[in-house]
């Protein structure tokens, strides 16, 4: 009896066995089965994280979008227009004196580094003339460098109360020019007078010297000078005398200077030529 329930015993195990037999491994470890599916299966939902992107800031994606992005026409001509008033302005060398009248008038004088356009000098207008928008007028004057102030101005922009551009001197767009010689004539040397818009040219001829002045319209004179020697450098006075005294010099540094019986006139540099 005890050996026919061993039997059975043993039967049953070895049934049990045959039965574990059949199975899978996952199915004979349901433990480390559940454990692994709790943790693989999600992977493939873990979103791809681009290293490229992790250093981004808030709003840098849409930055980098707009950066890549041509400019429309409008704003090319934005960024245009904001270079060129940019440029104009550098031009301004300083703000020499500024006079008010009440609220009716305000005068302005400007020193400028070089000369300047039509279209800079409105926009360094504009610019002036709306930091204190609230006078009725407003007068600006400029002045190249080496100008005297009083001795007039190379050009303006008058707000009266329209904005009025106007050019005493030479235009940058149409370059001074000086008187030309004859076959037996020599040129002795060539100055631009900015402030009263014409080019000085002495010619030499044999023995004889001749002053001639070329105005910035087209215009041209020419008077005989007499040449002589001064202590500042080689002198030249009218034939025809000035009841004011009024001659040239020719300095050693090559600038021409300007004289009348109370003084210096002016002073200019010597053109190219």
């Amino acid at each position: 009896m005890v050996q026919l329930q061993a039997k059975r015993v043993n039967g049953l195990g070895d049934r049990a066995m045959d039965k574990q037999k059949g199975k899978s491994f996952w199915a004979r470890h349901p433990i480390f089965t559940g454990l692994l599916i709790f943790f693989v299966a999600p992977l493939p939902f873990v979103p791809f994280v681009d290293s490229t992107s992790v250093d981004k800031g808030p709003g840098q994606e849409v930055g980098a979008e707009r950066n890549d992005r041509e400019p429309t026409a409008a704003e090319r001509r934005e960024l245009a227009k904001r270079a060129f008033e940019k440029r104009a302005l550098s031009h301004v060398a300083s703000v020499i004196e500024q006079d008010r009248l009440g609220r009716i008038k305000r005068s302005i004088l400007v020193e400028l580094d070089q000369e300047v356009s039509m279209a800079e000098l409105e926009v360094i207008g504009r610019t002036l003339q709306e930091q204190e928008p609230g006078f009725e007028r407003t007068f600006i004057e400029y002045l190249l460098p080496g100008m005297q102030a009083g001795s007039g101005a190379w050009a303006t922009t008058h707000f009266d109360p329209e904005l009025k551009v106007t050019l005493s001197g030479f235009s940058p767009n149409r370059p001074a020019q000086g008187a030309q010689p004859t076959a037996t004539q020599t040129i002795l040397g060539i100055w631009k007078v900015q402030a009263d818009g014409y080019v000085i040219t002495i010619l030499r001829e044999g023995n004889r010297s001749v002053l001639a002045r070329t105005y910035f319209d087209g215009d041209e004179t020419r008077d005989p000078v007499r040449e002589s020697q001064a202590l500042l450098g080689t002198r030249y006075d009218f034939i025809e005398k000035s009841d004011t005294g009024d001659h040239f010099i020719i300095l050693e540094n090559g600038n021409l200077e300007a004289r009348d019986d109370l003084g210096q006139i002016f002073v200019v540099r010597p053109l190219q030529h």
